[in-house]
C-alpha cells in the first residue's frame, strides 16, 4: 500500500524525477510526494492518511506541513508496474511553495513545477518518463 501525492501551488504541479539512488522508477517522473506507508502513520488498527502524507513532503521536499491549505483524497489506483495500491490524494499549498528552495536528495534528482496550462505538453514529451500513476494524477488535472 502506497501514497501518492498531487501537490498544486500557484496554478502548477510539483513532480519530482527519481535519482539513481533509488531502488525502484530510477530516472522516472513522479508526483511528489509519494511512498509506502509507514509505521509513524499507524494509529491503532488504522493509517492516518493525511500524516503519511505529511510525513512524505517533509521527508522530500523539506518543505513545512504548514504550507498545506487543503488536502483532498482522490481515488485508489493500482499502480500496473508494481501490483500495488495507491491513495491517491490532491495537496493544495500556499502559493510560497512555489518558491521553497527544492533541494535534490537521495530520492529525487531534480524537482519541477509545471504550469497546469502546461501539463499536456509535458506528457506529450515526457509520458514514457511518468510513473504511471503519476500520469493519472496529471491527466485527471487536464
Amino acid at each position: 500500500l502506497g501514497v501518492s501525492g498531487r501537490i498544486i501551488s500557484g496554478g502548477a504541479v510539483l513532480i519530482g524525477r527519481r535519482s539513481q539512488k533509488v531502488f525502484l522508477d530510477r530516472g522516472l517522473y513522479e508526483a511528489v510526494p509519494s511512498g509506502g506507508v509507514d509505521m509513524h502513520a499507524l494509529e491503532k488498527n488504522s493509517v492516518n492518511l493525511r500524516r503519511q502524507i505529511e510525513i512524505e513532503l517533509e521527508e522530500e521536499t523539506a518543505m513545512p506541513v504548514s504550507f498545506i491549505q487543503r488536502f483532498h483524497p482522490l481515488y485508489l489506483v493500482k499502480d500496473p508496474a508494481h501490483s500495488t495500491l495507491e491513495i491517491c490524494v490532491e495537496l493544495v499549498l500556499h502559493h510560497e511553495a512555489c518558491s521553497f528552495p527544492l533541494l535534490a536528495n537521495d530520492e529525487y534528482s531534480e524537482f519541477r513545477w509545471i504550469p497546469i496550462a502546461d501539463l499536456p505538453s509535458f506528457l506529450s514529451t515526457h509520458l514514457h518518463e511518468t510513473i504511471p500513476v503519476t500520469r493519472y494524477l496529471l491527466q485527471d488535472l487536464l
